[in-house]
C-alpha cells in the first residue's frame, strides 16, 4: 500500500496527528477484524453458488494515510 499510493512517513504522521478522532473511532473495529472472517467465508460460499467458476482470492484490508478509498 505504501508503494502503490506513494505514502511517506510524513503522510502517516500527519494523518495520525491531524485526525485523532478518526483513529479513535475505527480502533474497536480494527480489533474485531478477525471475528469477521467466518462471515466473509459464508458470503463467499453463497457467491460461489451464483458464480461456480469463482476463483479463490486473498481478502485483506489496509489502513492507509487517508488517501485511499475503501
Amino acid at each position: 500500500m505504501i508503494k502503490a499510493r506513494h505514502y511517506t512517513v510524513d503522510d502517516h504522521l500527519s494523518a495520525i496527528k491531524d485526525f485523532p478522532k478518526f483513529w479513535t473511532s475505527i480502533r474497536e473495529n480494527t480489533y474485531q477484524a478477525k471475528t469477521f472472517s467466518r462471515e466473509l467465508e459464508i458470503s463467499i460460499e453463497k457467491l460461489k453458488t451464483l458464480y461456480p467458476d469463482l476463483n479463490p482470492a486473498k481478502i485483506y484490508f489496509t489502513i492507509g494515510a487517508l488517501k485511499s478509498n475503501g
